[in-house]
């Protein structure tokens, strides 16, 4: 009940309106009594449409998670945790990242990061000078691996790109 009305505060969203999880981030001592959680909410009417998205593709949703959490449970499902290591997974989509922080089975730190694999499209397009249908189909096509008449030209137009993220990255 704390972690939603907390939500409400921080987000300015009536509590009633929102859908609020959370997992548990770290304990503290027994003397100091508390704990730090990691919290997650969505408007109602955004879970209710993408529950309703499913229903009407024939689909039968029984979970519905937030990004931070199903990487985190995909990370333990493949991988082996070492003690006091910090590990960091990020997810390029379109518009922006996830870039989320975990140590030992618990979420650490989460954060969005506005870069995506538009930028990247659009600054193969200036580099190579092409439209962005052509630069998406060329990114498609050549990933990281692309040909040597053009690796310095798209290692040009990517650099900034790159070093903004690592630049974000490393400020997270």
């Amino acid at each position: 009940e704390a972690v939603v009305w907390e939500m409400r505060k921080e987000t300015g969203i009536p509590a009633e309106e929102l859908v609020t999880d959370y997992v548990l981030s770290s304990t503290g001592t027994e003397e100091d009594n508390k704990l730090s959680v990691t919290a997650f909410s969505t408007r109602s009417s955004e879970a209710l449409t993408l529950i309703s998205t499913f229903r009407d593709a024939g689909l039968d949703l029984r979970l519905l998670s937030v990004e931070p959490v199903a990487l985190l449970t995909i990370f333990d499902h493949n991988n082996k945790w070492e003690k006091d290591v910090n590990y960091a997974i990020l997810v390029i989509g379109d518009k922006s990242s996830t870039l989320v922080i975990t140590s030992e089975r618990k979420i650490l730190f989460t954060r969005e990061i506005t870069f995506g694999g538009d930028d990247i499209t659009r600054s193969i397009a200036a580099g190579l000078h092409l439209d962005n249908t052509e630069a998406e189909e060329y990114k498609i096509r050549w990933g990281l691996d692309v040909p040597s008449e053009d690796a310095e030209t798209v290692g040009l137009a990517m650099r900034s790109l790159v070093e903004r993220l690592c630049i974000e990255i490393h400020r997270s």
